[in-house]
């Protein structure tokens, strides 16, 4: 990631985040003609966020956003509402904030990952593959849905974590 990105705690409800979000959610729509949610995270949720929200800015502009939720086994996160703009994509600026995300995780006392994307966001899944997440049956909310792709990654134990590591 080049000097010029910054990566940065925000509010769900902070309004770069949500252009971002929207600008996913128009993405996703556009894929799936409107057949399927869009994982947006509902009003009340952004407010409430029971997690870690980040925004990337390159050069003060909004580049890219996500969270990592937490579940309530105390022992899980879920990324949420993870998007990068187009013109940032391959930049690494994604990669950087997943990994923040999974840091902020660790540091938590969390051990593992999760996530759901869907069967027709090819880019997303091969992402997520390469930042070494695993298949997993759809879980919770995603059970059930035909189109939806579930994964996981597990977190360093803490014994074997250092701080300057990127868990990717």
């Amino acid at each position: 990631m080049e000097d010029d990105v910054a990566i940065e705690p925000v509010s769900p409800s902070d309004p770069d985040a949500e252009a971002l979000m929207a600008m996913l959610d128009d993405e996703v729509n556009a894929v799936y003609e409107g057949t399927t949610g869009t994982g947006a995270l509902p009003p009340e949720e952004r407010a409430a966020f029971n997690g870690v929200f980040l925004l990337a800015r390159r050069r003060g502009a909004p580049a890219a956003c996500g969270g990592v939720r937490f579940l309530g086994d105390g022992a899980t996160g879920e990324l949420k509402r993870i998007y990068a703009k187009p013109e940032e994509r391959g930049s690494g600026v994604a990669r950087s904030l997943v990994s923040a995300l999974e840091r902020a995780a660790a540091e938590r006392g969390l051990s593992r990952v999760v996530l759901e994307t869907g069967d027709r966001l090819n880019r997303a899944v091969s992402f997520y593959e390469s930042l070494g997440y695993t298949p997993i049956p759809p879980y919770g909310e995603h059970a059930g849905k035909q189109w939806a792709i579930c994964y996981e990654k597990r977190l360093p134990a803490p014994s074997e974590r250092r701080k300057d590591a990127a868990y990717a």
